[in-house]
């Protein structure tokens, strides 16, 4: 009888291992909700810079390129937005709406990176801030625009737009890099 009782116990531990183990091992559910990012319908063209500008960067802080969206929630801590992802790489769909942006506000002379020849205007991009904050979306950037090696301009822009929910901060994600192409196509134009 203590032979069987002992065998017993053993099927019975293993058992209940594996199911330990089993729930333990268990993946997290897949995310809810999928974004992507578009471009602007309301950007009209806004004049010709009469020569080609590649967009060669744009790049954002480590902690934003990930697939999860961020919140911020003080200075010095984020959180993620449960359930939602973005879709694809954001920095590549940044950068993708970003260009297609400013090719509505500026025309076909606006190329996306790597069209460019090495003669060509570049253009990049460095997003300093861009994020849900408490009730409030905040993006900034830093935008370089080389003519030439010598003719280098450098300017920061900003944008901020009291937002309610995290799915409205996706729609905040598109306007202001809408504004962003707005403001970018009018600084080239100054430059002309």
């Amino acid at each position: 009888m203590c032979v069987y009782w002992s065998y017993t116990m053993k099927v019975s531990l293993v058992i209940l291992l594996a199911l330990f183990a089993c729930l333990g091992c268990r993946t997290a559910s897949p995310p809810n909700r999928m974004y992507v990012l578009s471009k602007s319908p309301e950007i009209s063209c806004m004049g010709d810079l009469g020569h080609s500008v590649e967009v060669s960067g744009f790049r954002l802080p480590g902690y934003m390129n990930r697939r999860e969206l961020v919140c911020r929630k003080s200075d010095n801590e984020i959180s993620l937005l449960g359930g939602a992802t973005w879709a694809d790489s954001l920095e590549g769909m940044m950068r993708e709406v970003f260009t297609g942006n400013l090719r509505k506000a500026l025309g076909d002379g606006i190329l996306s990176r790597g069209e460019g020849d090495s003669g060509v205007a570049k253009l990049s991009v460095v997003v300093e801030r861009m994020e849900l904050s408490g009730k409030e979306f905040v993006a900034e950037w830093v935008v370089t625009y080389r003519r030439s090696g010598r003719d280098v301009n450098v300017k920061s822009f900003s944008w901020r737009r009291r937002v309610e929910s995290g799915e409205l901060a996706v729609m905040a994600y598109n306007e202001s890099l809408g504004s962003l192409a707005t403001a970018v196509a009018g600084w080239l134009i100054e430059l002309k």
